[in-house]
């Protein structure tokens, strides 16, 4: 059984007996993956949108899932049995209304997760600002590699496996744990419906200011996902990125990890890293293990660093983890190399908060030694659009030797939005090469005229930035 509503009011059903279900919104990397999860488990799927972007577009078309442009009250002709509610519907969309006035079943699906999905399963949650979907698709491919068949739901996709979601019969179920708003009838975090029985905590950096109006309210949401922890022995935080979070949960004993000396899982050293990938030592009490990875930067380090103390802690041997970690192929859009050779590489990644792509340029910058780099960013998410992170973005690009800045869409009601003319005008004092407002075709003639050898371009955005990255590499095809 699960709880839905029927027009305004709370009632079960039996989930098993639904045969037909329609999602609103089903382009989103969430959505898609309940899409995928409904599949698996026999339903007929079909689903709306506003657009339909890469790379979920192209993964949904190959589902064969019946895609309808539009959200509109004339979706629901199809008489569906249930209704998957995204979070991008407002209660006062027509669409929204209709579901109400025809006493359609409709649910958000963090609910329906908790109450059908991770029944009789492990649920594992990977939460935090920025690493979370590496984090869960590696722990999900390492589970996947040791033969324990795990179910998984991703905020992106991974390479190995090429879907965000699936439905399998092993014990575990790792899940990304997104702290944004559930639905208009649900306003709570995501993560706190999915009550984990193991949780990893990659980094805390206030984000989503629409949502949460202090950071300690945006703190207040981990603690609060801490508390519906199963088994609190079982919660691994970073303890470089989660420094405000321990503060507050002093009293409390946690697995830590991270480059700080004292954390149960301690990066002790990084032995040698470039673009193909790094090898560290991870200390784990009185026992060093060294570990090779084919991914770069502090941040991917941590990530896999989490995942080996997991793993340990569910007793996989470590030579098995070590195993599983030289397989895994990374997620589209994070760090995606889609081009390289001796003199240009291009680089697609999700990087939109200034501390993610802080990082990210940082990596990038260490690790290509002799290139010039060009960060391409759109400023999208409800949060970067706004004035809020001004000064933080005129030092996220302190790694890049020249920057292009996309113009944010609009804003909601009540933000101010980010000053592009400011913010160019900031990064030019630090003798960066600047354009800003520019569109993609913009930036395809730009990069035609100026790009010289020994460059690595990288695009940041968590949206398709009309298909910018798939522009830029028809230019070295």
């Amino acid at each position: 059984m699960i709880e839905v509503y029927i027009g305004e009011e709370k009632k079960k059903i039996d989930h098993s007996k639904v045969k037909k279900v329609y999602i609103q919104g089903i382009c989103g990397t969430a959505m898609s993956g309940v899409a995928k999860i409904l599949l698996d488990d026999g339903k007929e799927v079909f689903g709306a949108d506003n657009n339909f972007y890469s790379p979920i577009k192209e993964m949904l078309q190959s589902l064969k899932i019946d895609l309808i442009k539009g959200l509109k009250p004339e979706n629901l002709e199809r008489k569906p049995e249930l209704v998957i509610v995204g979070n991008i519907m407002p209660k006062n969309h027509p669409e929204s209304i209709a579901v109400r006035e025809k006493r359609i079943p409709y649910t958000s699906f963090p609910e329906l997760f908790k109450n059908y999905y991770l029944k009789n399963k492990v649920p594992i949650v990977v939460a935090g600002t920025n690493g979370k979907t590496t984090t869960t698709s590696l722990l999900a491919h390492c589970l996947n590699y040791l033969k324990e068949k795990p179910s998984f739901f991703v905020g992106g996709i991974p390479l190995n496996f090429e879907v965000n979601a699936k439905l399998d019969g092993g014990k575990y179920f790792v899940l990304e744990g997104d702290e944004y708003e559930t639905a208009y009838f649900e306003k709570t975090p995501k993560f706190w419906h999915f009550y984990p029985s193991i949780s990893i905590i990659t980094s805390i950096n206030y984000d989503h200011i629409d949502f949460f109006k202090s950071y300690d309210d945006y703190l207040e949401a981990f603690i609060k996902f801490i508390e519906k922890n199963k088994d609190q022995e079982r919660i691994f935080l970073c303890k470089d990125n989660c420094k405000d979070l321990l503060k507050k949960l002093k009293k409390r004993e946690f697995s830590t990890y991270g480059f700080e000396k004292g954390s149960k899982g301690w990066i002790s050293k990084i032995i040698k890293q470039n673009i193909n990938g790094t090898a560290f030592e991870l200390k784990i009490e009185k026992e060093k293990y060294l570990i090779e990875i084919p991914m770069i930067g502090l941040q991917n380090i941590k990530n896999f660093a989490a995942v080996f103390l997991v793993l340990k802690n569910l007793n996989f041997l470590p030579e098995k983890i070590i195993d599983a970690f030289k397989e895994f192929k990374g997620v589209k859009r994070r760090q995606e190399i889609l081009f390289k050779n001796d003199d240009f590489i291009l680089i697609d990644d999700f990087a939109h908060h200034p501390e993610a792509v802080y990082i990210t340029l940082k990596g990038l910058k260490e690790n290509l030694k002799g290139f010039k780099l060009l960060a391409i960013f759109e400023p999208r998410t409800n949060t970067s659009r706004t004035q809020f992170f001004q000064k933080k973005y005129s030092k996220s690009f302190e790694f890049a030797d020249s920057i292009i800045i996309l113009p944010p869409p609009p804003i909601k009601e009540g933000y101010k939005p980010l000053d592009l003319q400011k913010l160019s005008k900031s990064l030019k004092k630090s003798g960066k090469e600047v354009l800003a407002g520019v569109n993609s075709e913009e930036i395809i003639d730009y990069i035609r005229k100026t790009l010289k050898p020994k460059t690595a371009i990288v695009t940041l955005s968590n949206g398709p930035m009309d298909d910018l990255p798939q522009k830029i590499l028809k230019l070295f095809l």
